[in-house]
Protein backbone atom coordinates (compact mmCIF):
# COMPACT_ATOMS: atom_id res chain seq x y z
CA UNK A 1 0.00 0.00 0.00
CA UNK A 2 1.18 3.65 -0.79
CA UNK A 3 0.48 6.43 0.79
CA UNK A 4 1.25 10.32 -1.15
CA UNK A 5 1.54 13.37 0.25
CA UNK A 6 0.13 16.53 -1.63
CA UNK A 7 1.53 20.15 -0.19
CA UNK A 8 -0.09 23.99 0.28
CA UNK A 9 -0.08 26.81 -2.63
CA UNK A 10 3.74 27.30 -2.68
CA UNK A 11 4.75 24.96 -0.28
CA UNK A 12 6.71 21.72 -1.21
CA UNK A 13 7.18 17.90 0.16
CA UNK A 14 9.29 18.94 3.40
CA UNK A 15 6.26 21.17 4.69
CA UNK A 16 5.27 21.68 7.82
CA UNK A 17 4.56 18.26 9.06
CA UNK A 18 4.70 16.36 6.05
CA UNK A 19 8.25 14.72 6.70
CA UNK A 20 6.65 13.77 10.29
CA UNK A 21 3.57 12.07 8.73
CA UNK A 22 5.88 10.37 6.55
CA UNK A 23 8.24 9.00 8.82
CA UNK A 24 5.51 7.96 10.90
CA UNK A 25 3.13 5.72 8.60
CA UNK A 26 3.75 2.26 8.94
CA UNK A 27 3.66 1.50 5.17
CA UNK A 28 5.10 3.60 2.18
CA UNK A 29 4.75 6.76 0.89
CA UNK A 30 5.66 9.03 -1.48
CA UNK A 31 6.25 12.95 -1.62
CA UNK A 32 6.17 15.00 -4.40
CA UNK A 33 6.64 19.06 -5.49
CA UNK A 34 3.73 19.90 -7.50
CA UNK A 35 5.22 21.27 -11.27
CA UNK A 36 7.02 24.67 -10.41
CA UNK A 37 7.25 24.10 -6.99
CA UNK A 38 10.08 23.03 -4.75
CA UNK A 39 12.19 20.73 -6.42
CA UNK A 40 10.01 20.31 -10.02
CA UNK A 41 10.39 21.53 -13.14
CA UNK A 42 7.73 24.16 -14.85
CA UNK A 43 5.99 27.25 -14.18
CA UNK A 44 3.91 27.50 -11.10
CA UNK A 45 0.40 29.02 -11.08
CA UNK A 46 -1.67 30.80 -8.55
CA UNK A 47 -4.60 28.14 -9.93
CA UNK A 48 -3.10 25.64 -10.99
CA UNK A 49 -5.58 23.24 -9.01
CA UNK A 50 -6.09 21.37 -12.65
CA UNK A 51 -2.52 21.11 -13.49
CA UNK A 52 -1.91 19.30 -9.72
CA UNK A 53 -4.34 17.28 -10.01
CA UNK A 54 -2.55 16.26 -13.60
CA UNK A 55 -0.03 15.83 -12.18
CA UNK A 56 -1.58 13.56 -9.12
CA UNK A 57 -3.01 11.22 -11.96
CA UNK A 58 0.98 11.42 -13.48
CA UNK A 59 2.59 10.04 -10.29
CA UNK A 60 -0.43 7.43 -9.63
CA UNK A 61 -0.47 5.67 -12.54
CA UNK A 62 3.52 5.61 -12.58
CA UNK A 63 3.03 3.56 -9.13
CA UNK A 64 0.19 1.47 -10.23
CA UNK A 65 2.20 0.45 -13.33
CA UNK A 66 4.60 -0.59 -10.60
CA UNK A 67 3.03 -2.87 -8.99
CA UNK A 68 1.60 -0.35 -6.03
CA UNK A 69 -1.62 0.22 -4.41
CA UNK A 70 -2.55 3.85 -4.16
CA UNK A 71 -4.37 3.25 -0.82
CA UNK A 72 -4.68 6.68 0.54
CA UNK A 73 -3.56 10.61 -0.62
CA UNK A 74 -3.01 13.36 1.88
CA UNK A 75 -3.27 16.78 1.18
CA UNK A 76 -2.87 20.37 2.75
CA UNK A 77 -4.76 23.05 1.78
CA UNK A 78 -4.44 23.46 -1.85
CA UNK A 79 -2.95 20.43 -2.10
CA UNK A 80 -6.03 18.68 -0.79
CA UNK A 81 -8.07 20.88 -3.40
CA UNK A 82 -6.27 18.85 -6.03
CA UNK A 83 -6.42 15.30 -4.45
CA UNK A 84 -10.37 15.75 -3.65
CA UNK A 85 -10.66 16.47 -7.35
CA UNK A 86 -8.28 13.15 -7.54
CA UNK A 87 -10.48 11.49 -5.83
CA UNK A 88 -13.50 11.99 -7.64
CA UNK A 89 -12.10 11.47 -10.61
CA UNK A 90 -9.86 8.61 -10.24
CA UNK A 91 -10.29 5.04 -12.06
CA UNK A 92 -10.07 2.84 -9.06
CA UNK A 93 -11.82 4.65 -6.06
CA UNK A 94 -9.12 5.49 -3.10
CA UNK A 95 -9.36 3.50 0.28
CA UNK A 96 -9.13 6.81 2.26
CA UNK A 97 -8.60 10.87 1.54
CA UNK A 98 -7.38 12.87 4.54
CA UNK A 99 -8.10 16.54 3.65
CA UNK A 100 -6.18 18.86 5.85
CA UNK A 101 -7.03 22.62 6.29
CA UNK A 102 -8.81 22.00 2.77
CA UNK A 103 -10.50 25.13 1.16
CA UNK A 104 -14.30 24.38 -0.07
CA UNK A 105 -15.39 27.89 -0.58
CA UNK A 106 -13.12 29.42 -3.08
CA UNK A 107 -14.77 32.67 -3.79
CA UNK A 108 -15.15 34.07 -0.14
CA UNK A 109 -12.66 37.15 -0.46
CA UNK A 110 -10.47 35.54 2.40
CA UNK A 111 -7.21 36.47 0.16
CA UNK A 112 -8.12 40.35 0.10
CA UNK A 113 -9.20 39.82 4.30
CA UNK A 114 -5.81 38.30 5.30
CA UNK A 115 -3.61 40.60 2.58
CA UNK A 116 -5.72 43.98 1.60
CA UNK A 117 -2.28 44.59 -0.24
CA UNK A 118 -3.01 42.00 -2.92
CA UNK A 119 -6.51 44.09 -3.93
CA UNK A 120 -4.77 47.60 -3.77
CA UNK A 121 -2.25 45.70 -6.23
CA UNK A 122 -4.49 44.27 -8.40
CA UNK A 123 -6.76 47.50 -8.32
CA UNK A 124 -3.53 49.63 -8.62
CA UNK A 125 -1.40 47.39 -11.52
CA UNK A 126 -3.68 44.77 -12.87
CA UNK A 127 -0.94 42.29 -10.64
CA UNK A 128 0.37 41.58 -7.14
CA UNK A 129 3.96 39.61 -6.82
CA UNK A 130 3.96 36.01 -5.62
CA UNK A 131 6.83 34.25 -3.61
CA UNK A 132 7.32 30.58 -5.10
CA UNK A 133 10.41 28.67 -3.84
CA UNK A 134 11.95 26.62 -7.01
CA UNK A 135 14.67 24.11 -5.81
CA UNK A 136 17.02 26.06 -3.26
CA UNK A 137 15.75 29.68 -3.87
CA UNK A 138 12.53 31.62 -3.56
CA UNK A 139 10.87 33.56 -7.10
CA UNK A 140 8.69 36.13 -7.89
CA UNK A 141 5.62 35.15 -9.93
CA UNK A 142 3.55 37.96 -11.49
CA UNK A 143 -0.55 37.02 -10.70
CA UNK A 144 -2.95 38.60 -12.71
CA UNK A 145 -6.95 39.26 -11.57
CA UNK A 146 -7.33 36.87 -14.38
CA UNK A 147 -5.48 34.36 -12.41
CA UNK A 148 -7.53 35.31 -9.00
CA UNK A 149 -10.62 34.54 -11.10
CA UNK A 150 -9.58 31.14 -11.94
CA UNK A 151 -8.57 30.52 -8.66
CA UNK A 152 -12.20 31.97 -6.91
CA UNK A 153 -14.05 30.16 -9.54
CA UNK A 154 -12.79 26.53 -8.88
CA UNK A 155 -15.89 24.42 -8.37
CA UNK A 156 -15.54 22.23 -5.08
CA UNK A 157 -19.00 20.34 -5.68
CA UNK A 158 -17.74 17.58 -7.05
CA UNK A 159 -16.85 16.22 -3.48
CA UNK A 160 -20.70 15.26 -3.36
CA UNK A 161 -20.06 12.43 -6.22
CA UNK A 162 -17.07 10.96 -3.89
CA UNK A 163 -17.61 7.11 -4.00
CA UNK A 164 -18.69 6.10 -1.21
CA UNK A 165 -16.24 3.41 -0.65
CA UNK A 166 -13.69 6.36 -0.35
CA UNK A 167 -13.59 6.91 3.80
CA UNK A 168 -12.66 11.06 3.96
CA UNK A 169 -10.88 12.34 7.12
CA UNK A 170 -11.19 16.09 7.58
CA UNK A 171 -9.32 17.93 9.52
CA UNK A 172 -8.93 21.28 10.52
CA UNK A 173 -7.40 23.77 13.04
CA UNK A 174 -10.19 25.93 15.03
CA UNK A 175 -8.09 28.98 14.83
CA UNK A 176 -7.16 28.47 11.17
CA UNK A 177 -7.34 32.16 9.96
CA UNK A 178 -6.70 31.30 6.23
CA UNK A 179 -9.44 28.87 5.43
CA UNK A 180 -12.02 29.45 7.89
CA UNK A 181 -13.26 26.60 10.13
CA UNK A 182 -16.46 26.59 8.55
CA UNK A 183 -15.10 24.96 5.43
CA UNK A 184 -14.66 21.78 7.24
CA UNK A 185 -18.20 21.91 8.14
CA UNK A 186 -19.11 22.24 4.21
CA UNK A 187 -16.99 19.19 3.66
CA UNK A 188 -18.27 17.02 6.33
CA UNK A 189 -21.92 17.92 4.85
CA UNK A 190 -21.02 17.74 0.82
CA UNK A 191 -19.52 13.78 1.85
CA UNK A 192 -21.84 11.15 2.56
CA UNK A 193 -19.00 8.33 3.91
CA UNK A 194 -16.60 11.43 6.19
CA UNK A 195 -14.97 11.80 9.43
CA UNK A 196 -14.53 15.24 11.15
CA UNK A 197 -11.86 15.95 13.46
CA UNK A 198 -11.45 19.85 14.63
CA UNK A 199 -8.30 20.83 16.51
CA UNK A 200 -8.01 22.76 19.11
CA UNK A 201 -5.83 26.34 19.17
CA UNK A 202 -4.70 25.01 15.64
CA UNK A 203 -3.48 27.25 13.01
CA UNK A 204 -3.74 26.75 9.05
CA UNK A 205 -0.42 25.52 9.02
CA UNK A 206 -0.41 23.75 12.22
CA UNK A 207 2.53 25.29 13.74
CA UNK A 208 3.44 23.85 17.32
CA UNK A 209 1.16 20.56 16.49
CA UNK A 210 2.56 18.46 13.89
CA UNK A 211 2.87 15.78 16.69
CA UNK A 212 -0.98 16.67 17.21
CA UNK A 213 -2.49 16.31 13.56
CA UNK A 214 0.39 13.91 12.34
CA UNK A 215 -1.16 11.63 15.68
CA UNK A 216 -5.40 12.43 14.89
CA UNK A 217 -4.10 10.66 10.92
CA UNK A 218 -2.15 7.51 12.38
CA UNK A 219 -4.77 6.99 14.92
CA UNK A 220 -7.54 7.57 12.32
CA UNK A 221 -5.60 4.70 9.82
CA UNK A 222 -5.47 2.14 12.47
CA UNK A 223 -9.10 2.28 13.69
CA UNK A 224 -10.02 1.97 9.78
CA UNK A 225 -7.49 -1.22 9.54
CA UNK A 226 -8.60 -2.77 12.89
CA UNK A 227 -12.40 -2.43 11.82
CA UNK A 228 -11.63 -4.06 8.23
CA UNK A 229 -9.77 -6.52 10.30
CA UNK A 230 -12.51 -7.38 12.19
CA UNK A 231 -14.96 -7.83 9.61
CA UNK A 232 -12.61 -9.89 7.60
CA UNK A 233 -12.15 -7.11 4.70
CA UNK A 234 -8.19 -7.56 4.70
Amino acid sequence: MTCICTERLAGHKNYLFQRLLAEKLPYSSFRFDFRGNGESTGQPGYANMAEDTEDLHTIARYFEKEGYEIWAIVGHSRGSVAGLKYATTCEKPLAHFVNVSGRYQMNDNQIYKNRPEIGEALDRQGFFDWKVRQRDRYVTVKVTRKEVEKFITWDNSHVARMPKSTCVLTCHGINDQIVPVYNAAMFANAISNHTLRLIPDADHNFIGKYEVIVQVILDYFATHEKNAFEKGEC
